[in-house]
């Protein structure tokens, strides 16, 4: 789940493949998240607490 500076960010964590298919997206096509600021979380994780180290 990718989110914008515009949404709630709603999730806890990402796995490492989900970190590297975003990061993908964005080599494929810069525009696309270009001067945005954005969240990425898996989306089984929306709505957990987050942990503390």
């Amino acid at each position: 789940m990718v989110t914008s500076r515009d949404e709630p960010y709603v999730g806890v964590s990402g796995s490492r493949q989900s970190i590297a298919n975003v990061m993908l997206k964005i080599v494929a096509d810069p525009t696309d998240t270009a001067n945005n600021s954005i969240g990425i979380a898996g989306p089984d994780t929306a709505g957990e607490n987050r942990p503390i180290y």
